[in-house]
């Protein structure tokens, strides 16, 4: 593994810990470690997140289907979410987003450099379709109900900073 992907699952074990033994706990912990683990550590407040299969259910319920073809959603419009979006947003997302959820963003974010790329809401939808090995129209039903889910798992403020990256075309897909 390399010394990045070692770093962020460190980090991902320390979040989690923090949130299973709680804030006093965890801070009486990490005072006891060495100096240089300063930087795995997590930093502002505990962020709630939402718990994996929640999301997923959610998306699935949302998109008439089941787990497994949620989970596929989840994967593909996130991943393509990340190529779409700035890279300092789609570290703002993994913040607030399962763990599980974060290979998909750091894919998107790789394969776009970390830069916004421009995309029309078919190229978004065309993307998803072929991640999936799906049609067209179901490829737009799972992306409304993956965004849908985002909103709902970040807060409004966060999407807001999302969403305001992409094309007005989009916003019809979250209200649906």
């Amino acid at each position: 593994m390399d010394l990045d992907t070692a770093r962020r699952h460190a980090e991902a074990v320390l979040i989690v810990l923090q949130r299973a033994v709680g804030p006093q706990e965890f801070a009486d912990l990490s005072a006891e470690l060495p100096k240089n683990f300063a930087a795995l550590l997590p930093q502002g407040p505990d962020i709630e997140v939402i718990s994996t299969e929640s999301f997923i259910q959610r998306v699935a319920d949302r998109a008439a289907t089941d787990a497994d073809e949620g989970r596929q959603a989840i994967d593909a419009v996130l991943e393509t979410l990340a190529m779409r979006i700035a890279g300092g947003e789609v570290d703002d997302l993994r913040a607030r987003l399962p763990v599980e959820f974060h290979p998909a963003l750091e894919r998107g974010k790789e394969l776009s450099g970390g830069k916004a790329r421009r995309m029309r809401l078919d190229d978004f939808a065309h993307r998803v379709a072929e991640r999936e090995g799906i049609s067209l129209d179901r490829a737009l039903e799972h992306v409304s109900a993956v965004l849908r889910t985002v909103r709902d798992a970040v807060g409004e403020e966060e999407f807001l900073d999302v969403t305001s990256q992409l094309p007005a075309e989009y916003e019809a897909l979250v209200r649906r």
